[in-house]
């Protein structure tokens, strides 16, 4: 059976949603290769989580505090959490951006990863991450529990989880590639899958 990777989307207005389908089939296609089942998840997930209620409420209760910045990227912010309770919903799992590439990490690999820990995330760049159902809920208390900003400042999952990365030996397999002025982020992925 192959592993599931999952990832989430929703629409964002200020955002080409050409060049975002073009990540999200990138994305697909990098993970297809190396053995995985890629699975986009969205909105309508994110509800069926019994948490989902709680964490928008709380994030929108931070929103007043946040910089102009934030504000204006709010729909982000909300989205960074509330992906959280679409693979609560999912039952867990690994979880990465839509806009990281696959470029040679297997079954054997999560596998070995999954051995070590119940929670496993990349570094800030690389956003990949494991949680099993029972963690996944336990990571969304603690963004209900816990403090979201530092003063005018969103926190990172990262942040508030206090997770070291524990996924360091990935970097390789998995690539979160960097904006290049004249090339699209989409050309970037499929040029990482040359």
């Amino acid at each position: 059976m192959k592993p599931k990777i999952y990832s989430y989307y929703e629409s964002i207005p200020t955002r080409r949603q050409d060049e975002e389908f073009s990540r999200a089939n990138a994305w697909k296609e990098s993970w297809i290769k190396h053995g995985w089942e890629p699975i986009m998840l969205n909105n309508s997930h994110a509800k069926g989580s019994p948490l989902f209620q709680k964490l928008v409420s709380k994030v929108l209760r931070v929103a007043p505090e946040l910089s102009a910045a934030s504000q204006n990227n709010f729909q982000k912010v909300i989205i960074r959490f509330v992906r959280w309770c679409a693979l609560h919903a999912a039952g867990g799992g690994w979880m990465s951006e839509y806009d990281v590439v696959n470029s040679g990490f297997t079954k054997s690999d999560a596998e070995n990863f999954e051995k070590k820990s119940l929670v496993l995330m990349g570094d800030k760049k690389l956003f990949l991450f494991y949680v099993n159902e029972d963690m996944c809920r336990s990571c969304i208390a603690k963004f209900i529990s816990d403090d979201l900003n530092i003063g005018p400042e969103i926190k990172s999952e990262f942040d508030i989880l206090n997770c070291t990365s524990s996924l360091a030996e990935a970097h390789g397999k998995v690539i979160h590639p960097e904006f290049e002025i004249g090339k699209s982020k989409a050309e970037l992925m499929k040029s990482l899958m040359e």
